[in-house]
């Protein structure tokens, strides 16, 4: 038994002695490194990503429920940011005493007027469009790899008979009173900003109601196989929900169903703050929300800054919608190049003057 216990000791002796060794090899490593890098990077890495309090607002889809598994992408946003800026201690109920799920863009506003909310989450079209009554300055805008997230929407219908080995044509004309099931995509209505342009510059119909059955999809898988069935003459889903769908029978999809129409790539969603807010300010949050990481079932989603030519292609439809449809300004920020002049809806033929085609609905 002394024998035993002295090994034992001698053994007991070398593990604490290692022990103690071990944290300043660690320290010496640590250093070492920290040394290699930049005097901004090496301060972010000793401090870490800044902690800012902020209260977060968005814009709740109430009374429509959003259908999709994973949520509304816009709550989600706003929840996650919410959680990362609770104020200390972020306790249960203290979290969401910074969240203010608002129910139009009239009380988003006020919110924003009164500074009761310092980051706002929101569509990208209701920001060009709003904006300007709400005040709000675009700063941040969720992103993959760096990339900022845009919806294409797609029409699919059934493959129609091929003639003479040629592709099929498609014109909106044959979706005249059939019906169309719609899935949003968690873009609010901007499908129907896009799908209201193609009627009214395709057919000449003044309403999409006056058009076809448009119907809300409960969710991408329903408004694909309600086409793949003989449901439904044709559905608008975005091209990322179709792959998805996809997966479960991508053989006998693609083999039923064809691509006919397809939207531009349009920037989904955009993180704003008011326009009174000092730089200083800006400058903590974005640099906060570099750290907020979201997990999506396509990967680990972030924040960024996005680029105004980001914003081409929703500024252009946007712009083309209101000149059809609407009499509201759109909002450019200061400092924000000018979006490119809408494609006027009239085309010059020789002495005709009408390039949207008429057609009479009965």
């Amino acid at each position: 038994m002394p024998a035993f216990a002295a090994k034992l000791n001698a053994k007991t002796k070398l593990r604490e002695g290692s022990s103690r060794s071990a944290p300043s090899w660690r320290r010496l490593g640590l250093l070492l490194f920290l040394a290699m890098l930049s005097p901004e990077t090496r301060v972010f890495a000793q401090s870490g990503s800044p902690k800012v309090s902020a209260t977060v607002a968005y814009v709740s889809e109430v009374p429509w429920q959003w259908n999709g598994e994973q949520g509304n992408p816009l709550e989600l946003w706003a929840r996650k940011l919410s959680a990362e800026w609770a104020p200390e201690p972020g306790e249960g109920e203290e979290r969401l005493r910074n969240l203010l799920p608002e129910l139009s863009w009239k009380r988003l506003a006020i919110t924003a007027s009164t500074n009761m909310a310092e980051a706002f989450v929101v569509n990208g079209y209701e920001w060009i469009e709003s904006g300007a009554a709400a005040k709000l300055d675009m700063l941040l805008a969720p992103s993959w790899e760096g990339k900022p997230a845009m919806v294409e929407f797609v029409i699919l219908r059934q493959r129609a008979p091929k003639t003479s080995g040629e592709d099929s044509k498609f014109s909106l004309d044959e979706l005249f009173k059939k019906q169309v099931f719609v899935d949003r995509g968690g873009c609010g209505e901007l499908v129907y900003r896009w799908l209201d342009r193609e009627i009214r510059v395709g057919t000449g119909a003044t309403r999409r109601e006056d058009h076809a059955e448009f119907r809300s999809a409960a969710n991408p898988t329903q408004a694909v196989l309600s086409v793949y069935f003989g449901e439904a003459e044709a559905c608008i889903v975005s091209r990322s929900s179709y792959l998805e769908v996809q997966r479960t029978n991508p053989n006998g999809l693609l083999a039923k169903l064809e691509e006919v129409r397809k939207s531009p790539p349009l920037l989904k969603h955009v993180i704003a703050c008011p326009h009174g807010m000092t730089t200083k300010r800006r400058a903590e949050i974005v640099k906060s929300a570099a750290a907020v990481k979201l997990q999506q079932p396509d990967g680990l989603w972030s924040l960024a800054v996005p680029a105004p030519d980001d914003f081409k292609d929703l500024r252009q439809l946007i712009a083309e919608w209101q000149e059809i449809f609407g009499d509201r300004p759109v909002y450019i920020p200061s400092g924000t190049p000018p979006p490119a002049p809408a494609r006027a809806p009239a085309v010059q033929s020789g002495t005709t003057t009408l390039a949207i085609p008429e057609r009479r609905i009965p």
